[in-house]
């Protein structure tokens, strides 16, 4: 919605609505994948926690300069990098229920 509301030259002051739809899902998102991933390495938590925590900030480290890269008045970029981003997670959780999926049925064949 808001790449389309970007590319559309739509007024600004629709701009934070699809913006907040998408911030305000992330208090649902994280805690919980935070939470479901920690549950898969609880021999090693610290690790994993240390992991996450580095990705996370990798990642963002990443992607914030890239929305920068419109100039000053474009909206386009930042919509465009926010649905590269939601796609990407959203392919790399179909990966990692493939292979939860995949280990949980070779372990009760065993």
């Amino acid at each position: 919605m808001l790449v389309a509301l970007a590319a559309s030259g739509a007024p600004a002051w629709l701009l934070p609505l699809p913006i907040f739809v998408a911030v305000a899902c992330n208090g649902g998102v994280m805690g919980n994948s935070a939470a479901l991933a920690m549950s898969r390495v609880r021999e090693v938590a610290g690790t994993g926690s240390a992991v996450l925590g580095c990705t996370q900030f990798s990642l963002g480290a990443v992607v914030s300069p890239l929305v920068g890269l419109g100039g000053e008045h474009s909206a386009l970029v930042p919509a465009v990098v926010m649905a590269v981003a939601s796609a990407l997670g959203f392919a790399a959780s179909g990966v990692a229920l493939a292979q939860s999926r995949s280990s949980s049925s070779a372990m009760a064949t065993s």
